[in-house]
C-alpha cells in the first residue's frame, strides 16, 4: 500500500510540473460597434469570390476578394473589394494568427475594413470587423462574428463596452439596419 502511495505522489509531483497545454490567442481590446464602424473606412456587404495567399513583406498573408452586393460606408466600389487578412501558406511558410477570421469562397459577409499603413483595407479588429450571414431561426438571416481565439483586454471606462456586452449574433435586418444609421 506504501508503494502504491508512493507511486501516486510521484505521478501527480511529476503531473504538477508539467507545462500547462498551449493555448493560442490574440489580446484585443473590447469596442463598441460604434467604434467599429467610426474606424472603418469601408463597410460592404457581398459573398467571398476568392482567397489566396501572397507574400507581403516579411511573411504570407490572405488576399481575399470580394463581391460586393451593398456598401454601408466609405467612398464607392464597383465590383469587387479585396483586402488582407493575417495568417496565410506560402511554399514551406505559413503564418497563423489567433483570432484572424477565416474565409471561405462562396461565403457571405458584412465587412467593416480600415486602411492599413500599406494601404490595403484589412478587417477591423481581426475578427470584430467580419460578420458571416447565415440562416438563423424562424428562416431569418443572421450575422455572426466569431471570438474564437480572442481574448478582450479591460476597456476604457470611456467607451462603455465590455466583452459581455460584444454581440456576436445580429439578426441580419438589425445590423444593416444599424449600418445604414451610422455616419
Amino acid at each position: 500500500m506504501r508503494a502504491r502511495s508512493l507511486l501516486f505522489s510521484l505521478l501527480f509531483a511529476g503531473l504538477s510540473l508539467a507545462p500547462p497545454p498551449r493555448a493560442f490567442a490574440t489580446t484585443v481590446m473590447a469596442v463598441s460597434m460604434q467604434e467599429l464602424v467610426a474606424v472603418s473606412g469601408l463597410v460592404v456587404r457581398g459573398r467571398i469570390a476568392a482567397v489566396d495567399s501572397i507574400w507581403v513583406g516579411g511573411g504570407p498573408e490572405r488576399s481575399v476578394r470580394v463581391e460586393v452586393s451593398e456598401q454601408f460606408k466609405g467612398e464607392p466600389v464597383a465590383g469587387t473589394v479585396e483586402f488582407r487578412s493575417e495568417g496565410g501558406r506560402v511554399g514551406r511558410w505559413a503564418s497563423v494568427v489567433a483570432g484572424a477570421p477565416q474565409f471561405v469562397p462562396g461565403q457571405e459577409v458584412i465587412l467593416l475594413l480600415e486602411r492599413r499603413s500599406d494601404g490595403a483595407w484589412t478587417p477591423a479588429g481581426l475578427s470584430l470587423g467580419v460578420f458571416f450571414v447565415e440562416p438563423g431561426e424562424g428562416g431569418q438571416s443572421q450575422a455572426r462574428r466569431s471570438f474564437d481565439g480572442l481574448i478582450f483586454a479591460e476597456p476604457s471606462i470611456a467607451n462603455g463596452s465590455s466583452a459581455q456586452t460584444l454581440n456576436p449574433i445580429w439578426s441580419l435586418n438589425a445590423l444593416s439596419a444599424f449600418l445604414r444609421s451610422q455616419p
